[in-house]
């Protein structure tokens, strides 16, 4: 679980790229958790390379390594 102790990947190294749209009780946990979220707009305005510039800093801060996943949803 990300709100573990134990976990090995730590929630506050994730971030979330490109978000549109999500559950209520799911951005509270997000937010809770403090995961980064990037939303949409925030591409749109920035550019996609800013804002990975920014995620990736998240990700590798303090970590021993990052991981990508791809939600295949976001393609239209």
């Amino acid at each position: 679980h990300l709100h573990s102790p134990h976990s090995k990947i730590k929630a506050e190294h994730l971030c979330l790229i490109g978000v549109h749209s999500y559950e209520p009780e799911e951005k509270m946990l997000l937010e809770k958790l403090k995961v980064k979220i990037f939303y949409r707009e925030d591409i749109e305005k920035r550019g996609l390379k800013a804002v990975f510039a920014d995620a990736l800093t998240i990700a590798t801060t303090g970590t021993a390594g990052f991981g990508i996943s791809f939600d295949l949803d976001v393609l239209d």
